[in-house]
């Protein structure tokens, strides 16, 4: 399409492409101005109800008129094609500027207020956006909002709504799902209250920098918005303004009711947040400038020094820095490090064995251990190994790789055996650190490189009022078991530990291991209340292929009888990574189960394993009330490529009310069509005739 002319435009280049169509940067020959050119696709061309969604979209946006929402500049055919042509916007996405880091507070203000004001104004106009997120959101270099994307808004007017009833029908799951409101999620009538619950959670992601619902798929994300609280913000940003969190508490209720109720409240309430500083009313470049889009500044000298030696501002918890006075303080701490006068630091002899670590000759590795759930920062935890390091020297019969050949594995994703290959030695330590800046929790393995297998695990407690004695205390506490002083736990047993983050941490440590008993113990864990506990327990299991098949089918086959559906629901997911054939009938009965979490994971499921006996029980699961599951049905299918889907997946992209299958539907029919009827279908053929 670059080079080509449609009427007066001449395309330029490509800017994006999503389900509805292409976007590109278009010269307009005859005012000579960039535009910006969302054509429909070819493919959707007769297609009724796309070009009806394609032309209401330019239909709403060009009703708005407001500084902060893109402009429409004309809706056309031409050639056989329908466009709509649009103002360009110098800038970048909200998404591109958080770049997984907080806002400063001013930047925060003046994107939330104009926003905000953009947003009530398409309300009143009886407007929902229905797609708010932060890729919809444009900002120029002056730090202007542009709102874009009005693909999915729905006109909520009662004198226009029978125009597009068929389009804004009970049923259909639109919008994006870490951004979507809870009654988006579950395919509900949706009103103005949806856009705010959309606009708290891209409020809380310029707060914190990160998303408020997360997840490993759609499934999980969605999960998350209709049934989890996102994590306070002030946790993970100590510097927020007063009055941040309750907007956002209010604005992210999972009741419409306990929301705010339009805009306007919320634009007040944040009005009233920005009443302390420059931002009072919303920013229009001209008596009220635009502030400047930055991040959240870090102190250059915070980035050296642990978070426990900085000063703090008296009366408050949050870190500000380090002064003169800081300074001096970190004299003070260090001299209170090597103790008072008389008094010796813990110290210990040299030990002639190791006997953890089988063999004459021993290496040993000890890796930066990782930072789950403590205020300890990098710093601190380069300190802490090179202390630990340095006490383990004592042992003769050991050879101690130095802090330098293991710092290039801090916060390394992969296992221990691979870098402990790397390393060339006998045993990797390992461990992660959870607690407070006083008190600490250190939970570690000891993993023999040869076999994968745990020599030893256990946790060890520490209290101290200074954090640096809180390394002296945790290497003593280390070094007292391994000179047998203590018994370290079976690492099973910390699959019972009170805390999640402990836990997790023992399944993670289970992944490497070759222990074929742990199985059932993983396979247990998958009932464990916390989700993120399950989700780990279902990773790992997956890891173990398919010597995990016979765990995993009875958890399967117990929390499906049962009616646990948590439980149920990480254990098809498991059996979609395991992969085996064995899966398959008990996968399909699980296609039908009441709960849509388990029957969409089933259907994922299904898809991965790639079984053709599925393929009729995926095709009765388009008919699903569920669009979750019509989703991961239509995705399985595609999955399979077997051609005696392509039928009913064409009645999907027919007639399907949810816009987001009718393009996964398209897609599997393109994919079932490229693919040749060929080996690799004979292949699946065979196999599904053979295990019949």
């Amino acid at each position: 399409m670059v080079g080509k002319t449609i009427r007066q435009y001449r395309i330029q280049e490509a800017i994006g492409k999503g389900g509805m169509g292409a976007v590109y940067k278009a010269l307009d020959t005859q005012l000579n101005r960039v535009v910006v050119l969302k054509l429909l696709s070819r493919e959707l061309l007769g297609h009724e109800k796309a070009r009806s969604r394609f032309l209401r979209e330019a239909r709403l946006a060009s009703a708005l008129d407001h500084p902060n929402i893109c402009t429409i500049y004309e809706i056309q055919e031409s050639e056989g094609f329908y466009y709509i042509a649009m103002q360009f916007v110098e800038g970048q996405t909200l998404k591109q500027a958080i770049n997984k880091r907080p806002l400063a507070n001013s930047t925060i203000l003046s994107i939330s207020l104009q926003f905000a004001d953009a947003l009530a104004m398409a309300h009143d106009r009886g407007i929902i956006h229905r797609d708010i997120k932060p890729q919809n959101i444009m900002l120029t270099p002056r730090g202007q909002v542009k709102v874009l994307d009005f693909g999915l808004a729905k006109s909520v007017d009662e004198s226009t709504a029978h125009l597009h009833a068929d389009l804004t029908e009970h049923g259909k799951t639109l919008g994006t799902p870490s951004y979507m409101s809870p009654e988006q999620a579950r395919s509900e009538r949706i009103d103005r209250r949806a856009d705010i619950f959309s606009f708290g959670t891209v409020l809380y992601e310029m707060v914190t920098g990160r998303k408020a619902f997360a997840g490993d798929n759609n499934v999980d994300i969605m999960y998350a918005v209709c049934n989890l609280e996102p994590k306070a913000v002030a946790e993970l940003n100590p510097n927020l303004l007063p009055g941040i969190q309750e907007i956002l508490t209010k604005a992210l209720a999972k009741d419409p009711a306990q929301r705010y109720q339009n805009m306007h409240e919320l634009l007040a309430d944040l009005k009233e947040v920005s009443s302390g500083s420059v931002q009072m009313t919303v920013p229009d470049g001209i008596h009220q400038p635009y502030a400047e889009v930055k991040r959240a500044p870090r102190n250059w000298f915070n980035q050296f020094i642990p978070s426990f030696l900085r000063k703090k501002k008296s009366g408050s918890s949050s870190i500000s820095g380090l002064d003169a006075g800081g300074l001096t303080d970190l004299s003070q701490t260090q001299a209170q490090r090597r103790g008072k006068p008389g008094e010796r630091t813990p110290d210990f002899s040299l030990h002639d064995d190791f006997p953890l670590i089988p063999g004459q000759h021993k290496t040993l590795a000890v890796l930066p251990f990782r930072n789950l759930a403590s205020q300890m920062d990098d710093a601190w935890r380069v300190s802490f190994l090179e202390a630990l390091i340095a006490e383990m020297t004592k042992f003769k019969a050991l050879t101690i790789r130095p802090s330098s050949a293991v710092l290039q594995y801090f916060d390394d994703p992969r296992n221990a055996t691979e870098i402990g290959r790397d390393l060339g030695v006998d045993a990797i330590l390992l461990g992660s650190l959870l607690g407070t800046e006083t008190r600490l929790r250190a939970v570690v393995q000891m993993i023999d490189i040869s076999s994968g297998s745990i020599l030893w695990a256990g946790k060890i407690d520490a209290e101290e009022s200074d954090s640096l004695r809180l390394q002296d205390a945790l290497c003593k506490g280390l070094l007292e078991h391994f000179k047998g002083k203590k018994e370290g736990n079976a690492a099973l047993d910390l699959l019972k530990d009170e805390s999640p983050d402990v836990r997790i941490d023992a399944i993670l440590a289970l992944k490497t291991s070759n222990d074929l008993t742990a199985l059932n113990e993983l396979a247990d864990a998958l009932k464990d209340p916390i989700l993120e506990v399950k989700s780990a327990a279902a990773e790992v299991l997956g890891y173990h292929g398919k010597n995990a098949t016979t765990a995993v089918l009875a958890a399967l086959d117990e929390s499906l009888g049962k009616r646990q559906f948590q439980t149920a629901r990480f254990g098809v997911r498991a059996a979609g990574i395991i992969g085996s054939t064995e899966f398959v009938p008990v996968l399909l009965d699980a296609l039908t189960c009441e709960d849509g979490f388990v029957a969409s994971e089933a259907a994922l499921a299904l898809g991965k394993i790639r079984d053709l006996r599925a393929c009729p029980d995926l095709i009765d699961a388009l008919q699903h009330k569920d669009a979750n599951v019509r989703f991961a049905a239509v995705q399985a299918l595609g999955n399979l490529a077997d051609p005696q889907a392509v039928s009913a997946l064409e009645t999907r992209l027919r007639d399907d009310s949810d816009e987001g299958i009718q393009a996964k539907a398209l897609w599997a029919i393109n994919r079932i069509r490229r693919k040749p009827f060929g080996t690799s279908t004979m292949t699946a053929i065979h196999t599904s005739t053979n295990l019949k």
